[in-house]
């Protein structure tokens, strides 16, 4: 069998046969089974001079006088070649920069074909570690970490060649749990931020706020989203739609947050405790999203403690000078304008009058003095 690229000789001889004789060469092909007339024929010669393995096929040759025609037997010419560089077939896959992208948890068909005669014997390897010997290699529910280079050796036993191609196999898998969303306060809380997240995975996850009302889209972000809008302009019960894509999503993750004021108006009150000893404010306006902001501040417009959310309690040691003084939680939502409610502080004349003689009572018990201070009850009275 003739090496492609090599020289071969067909010669085709009549032992009897009348002058003139005419030679007519045909060749039956492998792959379309049909038959051509042999453009290298010259005679009873077939002069091959570069071997190609288009040649492979029955070669027919045909005699013919003035007398009568007679054909010989087919002679079969096998060309020996290859192999070509593989080419690696990926099912299913999609391109990349970097290649080829499977999808995690898929079942992933590598094949590798290289035309070659005899035919290739083939050898897989990843990342330079072999692991397959034969054609197809299959991945059942390939993980992230089977990620890397996949390498096909194809071999000709005949010719000792070898010939290899790489491809990069790129896996692609979602981020942890689903995509997080909410509605958050800003700019002092006259503004809305529409925050919406989905780290991890592989690559990032695509992230676009949608209104529900108004079908806006807006333009995609990654892993973390964040837009912001007046509170003026957002009516309440307004819904978003926080929509994901990744080449891995095959199911609907949208998160979805809903923009509420809280229920009814702020609501103060302001209660005694241990004894009296302290006066504990009360502010709440719970309910809403995002929560909205409480601050207490005193008769003087003075801050009393922290800004919190939803709850906002306050102690205050008890003391004469509250008494009828003014605090005033302030409150602030980005859906609607600035409420407040307010209490005042002071004794009744009743509760002065049993707190004074029940101090008075108990310097008696113990056979004690009361100084003028001491004898200064609550409400700011000097007993006489």
């Amino acid at each position: 069998c003739p090496v492609e690229g090599s020289v071969a000789f067909v010669l085709c001889t009549v032992e009897n046969g009348t002058q003139p004789l005419e030679y007519t060469w045909t060749r039956q092909s492998t792959l379309s089974k049909k038959f051509v007339n042999v453009s290298e024929a010259t005679g009873g010669l077939v002069n091959l001079t570069s071997v190609h393995r288009n040649h492979t096929g029955w070669y027919t040759c045909s005699v013919r006088s003035e007398v009568n025609e007679e054909s010989s037997d087919p002679l079969w010419l096998e060309v020996i070649f290859g192999p070509d560089e593989p080419f690696i077939n990926v099912t299913p896959y999609t391109l990349n920069s970097m290649g080829y992208s499977a999808i995690e948890w898929d079942t992933i068909f590598l094949t590798c074909s290289a035309s070659s005669n005899p035919p290739s014997h083939y050898i897989w390897f990843y990342n330079n570690s072999q692991i397959y010997s034969g054609q197809r290699f299959v991945i059942k529910k390939i993980s992230r970490s089977q990620a890397g280079a996949y390498m096909c050796l194809a071999q000709n036993s005949a010719l000792n060649a070898r010939t290899k191609t790489t491809i990069i196999l790129t896996v692609y898998y979602l981020p942890d749990g689903k995509p997080t969303c909410t509605v958050l306060a800003v700019n002092n809380y006259q503004d809305v931020a529409l925050w919406c997240s989905w780290q991890g995975g592989h690559p990032a996850a695509g992230l676009q706020w949608l209104e529900v009302k108004d079908g806006i889209i807006d333009v995609m972000e990654y892993s973390s989203l964040t837009k912001v809008k007046a509170g003026e302009d957002i009516l309440n019960n307004s819904t978003y739609t926080c929509h994901p894509s990744h080449p891995a999503l095959r199911s609907d993750l949208s998160c979805r947050t809903t923009a509420l004021l809280p229920e009814e108006q702020p609501k103060c009150s302001a209660t005694a405790v241990k004894n009296n000893e302290y006066t504990m404010l009360s502010c709440s306006w719970e309910g809403g999203l995002p929560l909205a902001s409480l601050q207490w501040k005193n008769w003087r417009n003075q801050p009393l403690g922290n800004l919190e959310r939803s709850i906002n309690n306050q102690v205050l040691k008890s003391t004469t000078a509250y008494n009828g003084k003014d605090f005033v939680c302030q409150a602030a939502h980005p859906l609607t304008s600035d409420e407040m409610c307010s209490v005042r502080l002071g004794m009744t004349q009743s509760k002065c009058s049993r707190i004074f003689f029940n101090k008075l009572l108990l310097s008696a018990s113990i056979g004690a003095q009361l100084s003028p201070r001491e004898l200064q009850n609550p409400c700011g009275c000097i007993l006489r």
